[in-house]
């Protein structure tokens, strides 16, 4: 595959299948961005024309021909940077059947990522989302060779961060600034000792203790959040040690 300056707008780095979602604020597209910068782009990306197939699939920009099988991340930086065309190789392989092109797509991908080790839990996404109607032994097999024990074990672990990460995502959101500048507006306004409360006046006395019991009911749910915040870190942690014992007391079971 050749590599040539291709105009940007004529890729849609949504078209087709990524095995690496980009996240602009992660460290490593930092470095990458910064090592682009330097040395300017020294690999190209890999692109392969869109078929009629792929864009009944999946919505796809106008102008654009191709989709990115390899290169999201380069790509990405190269729009931020403003760029109008970008390095690319086209796969002009012959581009096989939809049943079958997602999976394609990966295995090309996969291999020109050679030199990035690839974690238990990395495989174990790119298995479970490549495994929808198929089965995940034969997934793992086919992309990385590993046996069935294996693919399952990568699915498992990938399952479990995943829950873990979405229920920190969901109690981060919980504890937002407003939520903590109520609180504070509610403290302001409560009586701190018993002689402020006005017992002559049934209403204002009344008021005053409703205040009372909602700041005690909300701080209560911030610090159960926080609490369950580092009882999650705490379960990752314990699922991670039980891990390795478990793969230890497999190989010494083996041996």
């Amino acid at each position: 595959m050749e590599a040539q300056m291709i105009e940007m707008y004529k890729i849609d780095p949504d078209a087709i299948y990524s095995i690496r979602p980009v996240d602009e604020e992660s460290e490593p597209f930092k470095v990458l961005s910064e090592v682009i910068r330097q040395d300017k782009q020294k690999y190209p990306i890999i692109i392969r024309r869109l078929t009629d197939e792929d864009r009944a699939n999946r919505p796809v920009k106008d102008g654009a021909e191709f989709g990115i099988i390899d290169g999201q991340h380069r790509f990405r930086i190269a729009q931020k940077n403003g760029q109008t065309e970008i390095l690319a190789s086209i796969n002009d392989e012959e581009i096989p059947p939809m049943s079958t092109r997602k999976m394609e797509d990966v295995k090309i991908a996969l291999r020109m990522n050679t030199g990035i080790p690839l974690t238990v839990v990395q495989k174990g996404k790119i298995i479970y989302e490549m495994s929808k109607g198929k089965d995940i032994a034969e997934i793992g097999e086919e992309l990385f060779g590993i046996a069935t024990a294996m693919a399952y074990r990568c699915v498992q672990a990938y399952k479990v961060e995943k829950n873990i990460k979405t229920s920190t995502k969901v109690r981060n959101k919980v504890v937002t600034e407003k939520k903590l500048t109520d609180l504070g507006e509610i403290w302001s306004q409560i009586p701190r000792y018993e002689s402020e409360i006005d017992f002559n006046d049934i209403n204002k006395s009344v008021e005053q203790l409703d205040m009372i019991e909602k700041l005690e009911h909300q701080l209560g749910s911030v610090k159960r959040i926080f609490l369950s915040k580092n009882d999650i870190k705490d379960e990752f942690t314990r699922l991670k040690k039980d891990r390795r014992a478990k793969r230890r007391a497999e190989k010494n079971s083996a041996n």
